[in-house]
């Protein structure tokens, strides 16, 4: 008996350690499995984010180039409605209309005049002389005087309107001035009646078309209605000053400030780029896209919420794998014991390495 105890203790030391050994390999299994499967998860998460920003940018820079179309149409309408105003104000001034001013004196001109720009829609309706000097103005205290003496031209705008400013392939290249009195668009045109030549300036407040297209070049409009998801949102940097022309994410506004200061990188400033970018602390995946010259357009989305729902599978994964594992060990378990316990005698299969040891596989267990 007391042989038959030695053996029995010795074949209990040898199988629970190779219950030890197994179970050492069942956790680093665990954690093998745990890291890789982790890995292969966030990589989907990053493709899936990645592919969902890519969609959201390609429809924001879509409509950005749409409104881009649209607001340089409307400014084209705009302009040319003007200079064909004042080339058709040059038609009735030319058909009979200056001989009478030149019959009457300066306050029926000016009446005349005045009650042309209040029919008209529009701000001024000038006369000037070839050096610039008022001929007829709506206003009786601008004739005789220079308007760029006066603050209403610069001498810049002064000689442009004085050239013309309908080019010769037909665009309209106006004269923008921003004085005290406000921001006016200024036309004009060449005329003559008999020896007398002079050049006709319509002028219109920049606001008729700023109210026009202000919905149509602001980017915010477009990036605020954009959704990603787990927690990402657009905004747009000015790269050639590297500030944000538009940041907002709920509270936090950052609109104005240094993107770089913020903590976006260079990399992140260059169209196509897709990484992780780190913004006041918080790390977002980051899509870029260029939008004209100076523009860049940035899809983010926070990778705390991307990877929000990885742990869940994760974590029932590797639940599953070490439930098989235990079942299998426990398996293994009762059928030795069982077997030691009513001396069965095993089917065992030799296998010879080439060291010449010997493992043996015992196929009754399995």
């Amino acid at each position: 008996m007391a042989v038959d105890q030695t053996i029995r203790k010795k074949a209990n030391t040898y199988f629970f350690t190779k219950v030890a050994f197994n179970a050492f390999l069942m956790i680093l299994g665990i954690v093998l499995i745990a890291l890789f499967l982790r890995r292969m998860q966030n990589d989907e998460a990053l493709y899936r984010q990645e592919a969902n920003s890519e969609q959201v940018l390609t429809e924001a820079v879509v409509q950005m180039e749409k409104n881009a179309r649209d607001l340089e149409e409307l400014t084209r309408v705009f302009h040319d409605g003007n200079q064909d105003l004042l080339d058709d104000l040059n038609e009735l001034l030319t058909s009979g209309l200056f001989s009478e001013l030149a019959s009457e004196g300066n306050e029926a001109r000016t009446e005349i005049f005045a009650n042309i720009v209040a029919g008209s829609g529009i701000d001024y309706l000038l006369i000037m002389s070839g050096d610039g000097k008022i001929l007829v103005s709506p206003f009786a205290e601008y004739y005789g005087t220079d308007l760029v003496e006066y603050g209403l031209l610069t001498e810049e705008n002064r000689d442009l309107l004085l050239k013309g400013t309908r080019n010769e392939d037909g665009s309209i290249a106006p004269a923008l001035e921003d004085n005290e009195f406000g921001r006016f668009y200024f036309y004009s045109t060449h005329s003559a009646v008999g020896m007398a030549e002079f050049t006709l300036v319509l002028g219109a407040e920049a606001s008729k078309l700023e109210l026009q297209i202000d919905s149509l070049r602001d980017v915010s409009l477009v990036l605020s209605r954009a959704a990603i998801g787990n927690g990402g949102f657009l905004f747009a940097v000015n790269t050639k000053d590297n500030s944000f022309l538009y940041y907002r994410n709920g509270g936090e506004v950052l609109t104005g400030q240094n993107a770089l200061e913020a903590g976006l990188s260079e990399d992140a400033l260059r169209s196509g780029y897709s990484g992780i970018q780190t913004i006041n602390g918080v790390r977002y995946h980051c899509v870029s896209r260029a939008f004209g010259d100076s523009v860049m357009i940035c899809a983010v989305a926070d990778t705390d919420e991307i990877f929000a729902n990885n742990k869940y599978v994760l974590f029932w994964s590797v639940s599953g794998f070490v439930l098989v594992m235990l079942l299998c060990l426990i398996y293994a378990v009762i059928v030795r014991n069982d077997f030691v316990r009513n001396a069965v005698e095993t089917d065992k299969k030799q296998f010879r390495t080439r060291k010449g040891s010997v493992i043996i596989f015992d196929r009754s267990v399995f």
